[in-house]
């Protein structure tokens, strides 16, 4: 009975740790803003909305580009894998005579400044020193690759997601696997996390442009979702049981690390389980153990551990 019963301790420790699964955050922009080709020298980083796609009719020098920044990392916990993710945003203007355009979110790849600029339709104001515009990534004198960026350089070339614009209302663009690896990239290097770009790929057509709510809008303002799972601690950190005092006394042991919290279960038909002990958050390494109040039966009894860490993954 007792070897039985310690084959059955190892199998259940190795699966001891539970995943956290279909969690979601929602995160608002931490900075945004626009470059508009009009006014190559404005920013435009206090506006409720602004511009993206092509104005009027003269096509070439009518262009505008939204640029939208979150803090990704600060919002995960530790452990966090992203499974899907989407950016949910509303077109409040749409011009007269529009036409219907695909946008795309873009990575962007060089740091920028977002102001604190805002005016009348267009909107935005002259820069003052780092902020933003067509000309710069930080006025006056930090350049963006070509002006209103460059895609490869300032930019990446493929789109992290795509929706077609129609007139005005709420929109949502699904990530790709291209954008959830934006996202992952963040949360492993936040230092390179510049955001996205908001593009009409048809900027040669007049009238694609549509004006997006940003973070100072009062009542919409841009949302990214984020779903994630969380990864249990590898098998290889998992304490190793034994068994002692049956069948009378039984005694459960494990060697215990600090910084970790530790919940001991018991069951009698890996169905319905016990709480025998919770050990929260110890500051020690130490030899722990447990005593079960109760006579291990003829049929045997299974225990099992699990631990989180100070983070609180499971």
């Amino acid at each position: 009975m007792i070897s039985h019963l310690q084959r059955l301790l190892l199998i259940l420790c190795a699966c001891a740790a539970a995943v956290a699964q279909g969690e979601t955050v929602s995160l608002n922009p931490s900075a945004d803003t626009c470059l508009f080709e009009l006014d190559p020298a404005f920013n435009f980083g206090g506006q409720r909305d602004m511009p993206s796609g092509t104005l009027g009719g003269q096509v070439g020098a009518t262009r505008s580009r939204a640029l939208y920044r979150f803090d990704i990392a600060e919002a995960l916990p530790a452990g966090a894998v992203i499974t899907a993710a989407r950016l949910k945003i509303d077109v409040v203007q749409s011009p007269s005579g529009r036409q219907n355009s695909t946008f795309g979110l873009y990575r962007v790849l060089a740091d920028w400044g977002e102001g604190d600029k805002r005016g009348d339709n267009p909107g935005g104001a002259t820069a003052d020193v780092g902020e933003a515009t067509w000309e710069s990534r930080f006025h006056p004198d930090q350049s963006w690759a070509a002006p209103g960026g460059a895609f490869g350089s300032d930019f990446a070339s493929e789109p992290a997601a795509e929706r077609t614009i129609l007139g005005d209302g709420s929109y949502v663009f699904e990530f790709n696997e291209v954008g959830l690896s934006d996202i992952r990239a963040a949360i492993a290097e936040p230092d390179s996390n510049f955001g996205w770009l908001l593009a009409s790929q048809s900027e040669e057509k007049a009238k694609t442009a549509r004006r997006w709510t940003t973070r100072e809008h009062r009542t919409t303002p841009p949302v990214l979702e984020m779903e994630f799972d969380l990864t249990p601690p590898p098998v290889s950190d998992l304490p190793e049981l034994s068994l002692t005092g049956l069948p009378d006394s039984p005694v459960v042991r494990f060697a215990a690390e600090s910084g970790v919290t530790y919940e001991v279960f018991r069951s009698i038909d890996l169905s319905n389980w016990k709480l025998l002990a919770v050990l929260p958050n110890l500051e020690t390494d130490q030899i722990a153990e447990i005593p079960d109040p109760e006579v291990v039966p003829v049929t045997g009894a299974y225990y099992r551990v699990s631990i989180s860490d100070s983070s609180g993954v499971n």
